[in-house]
Order: structure tokens, then sequence, then C-alpha cells
């Protein structure tokens, strides 16, 4: 019974899809349209292996590729990936951008002068500091 229940199911699966194209909207139906419409074949997915040789290629140049410009993190511990970094020099770096940022920000306000290009400067250099930190796993003070 349970056979004869899944019958029309698998039927269906088989069936002819026809496209037709009505006022310029298309339509997908499973009978052929009045005096148009034509028969699509829709190929199945991707097999399974199909899915394993991707899976394999894709595992593949990523190990070609390696870790290259990427952190880690892994828990609380930053783990550095790819090129060492010197920590120390950017944090350091990182520190006198905030400070020339923060001198900018104090004189524009005690002048009344417009620095914000000053300001938009540091803010970029700290951007680039951080993303350099990043890359090498460190950690800012």
């Amino acid at each position: 019974m349970v056979l004869a229940a899944l019958l029309p199911l698998a039927n269906a699966w088989s069936q002819s899809v026809y496209k037709c194209t009505v006022d310029g909207k298309a339509s997908y139906q499973t009978l052929p349209c009045a005096g148009q419409g034509k028969s699509l074949t829709i190929a199945p997915g991707p097999t399974e292996q199909d899915q394993k040789e991707a899976k394999a290629r894709a595992d593949a140049e990523k190990a070609r590729l390696g870790s290259f410009g990427d952190a880690s993190k892994r828990g609380e511990q930053w783990q550095p990936v790819g090129q060492q970094v010197d920590c120390a020099q950017l944090n350091r770096a990182r520190g006198e951008a905030f400070g020339q940022r923060n001198a900018a920000v104090r004189s524009s306000r005690q002048s009344n002068v417009d620095n914000s290009g000053a300001v938009g400067r540091s803010h970029d250099r700290i951007i680039a500091i951080e993303s350099r930190m990043m890359q090498g796993g460190c950690r800012p003070n």
C-alpha cells in the first residue's frame, strides 16, 4: 500500500516542464501552452561524487594558498597566522597615531580651526595599523 501511494510521486518527478510567455510574463507548467511554449530539460543537481570532488578541489586550493594574511581567533587567544609582525612596534605606532588624532582634535577645539583633515588622516592610520595587528595576531594594549 505504501508503494502504491508513492507511485504517483515518482511519476511527478519525470514529467516535462513547459515555459510559456503570456503578455511578456513567463510561467512554468506541466502542460504545453496553447500554440506556443517549449519543453525545458531540467538537469539534475550535482551528484554526491561531484560534491566530493568539488570539496577536494576546494580543500586543495585552501591548502595551496595557506592562511596568507589571515588571523583566526580560537577562544580568547589570538593565534598569529601568516607573516610574523612586531606587535610591540605596532602598538607603539598605534599609540602615536591616537596621540596625533587627539592632539588635532584638541587643537581644533582650542583654536576653533577646522583640523578635520589631520583627524581623518590619523584615523585612517589607526585603522591601517589595527588591520596589520589583526593580521599578525597582535592584541592592542
